[in-house]
């Protein structure tokens, strides 16, 4: 059985960066209209999401997802947008993926194992639109090539 590389995600970016790593994002982020999050929702911020959004396999073994990490960051002390601070989040996920990430094993809730092989850079990170404007929002997108093991 393939291991959930969301859940495996999630969990590592947590770990490494003291973020909360999330599948799907708390309904303050979700709701209202451009510009008019509600207040509590800055509390909830920085956050990750992770995505994934396709990708294939070769073999029992081997998977080959394809996943969208998406950072929400919050704005500065004088509540303007924080461009800066959301990429470089962005730079340093990647960075973390590419070069810590790989190599290692691991376990999703279920008990299923991988050894993370390879991570490709598809898509780097780069700043994309989002409803409030004092929130910035950073995504990349990554092929991470993962073994099954018992």
């Amino acid at each position: 059985m393939y291991a959930d590389i969301e859940a495996i995600l999630c969990a590592a970016l947590f770990a490494q960066f003291g973020v909360r790593a999330v599948t799907e994002l708390p309904a303050e982020l979700r709701v209202g209209e451009p510009d008019e999050l509600p207040a509590a929702a800055n509390d909830l911020l920085p956050i990750i999401q992770v995505a994934r959004t396709g990708g294939g396999d070769d073999d029992l073994t081997l998977d080959a997802p394809r996943v969208d990490i998406d950072v929400l960051w919050p704005p500065d002390d004088d509540l303007n947008p924080d461009r800066d601070g959301a990429r470089r989040m962005g730079e340093r996920i990647r960075t973390f993926l590419r070069t810590d990430f790989e190599g290692r094993t691991f376990a999703d809730a279920a008990g299923n194992r991988a050894v993370i092989a390879l991570v490709r850079t598809l898509t780097g990170p780069h700043i994309l639109p989002w409803d409030d404007t004092a929130v910035r929002r950073c995504g990349a997108s990554y092929e991470i090539t993962a073994h099954s093991t018992p």
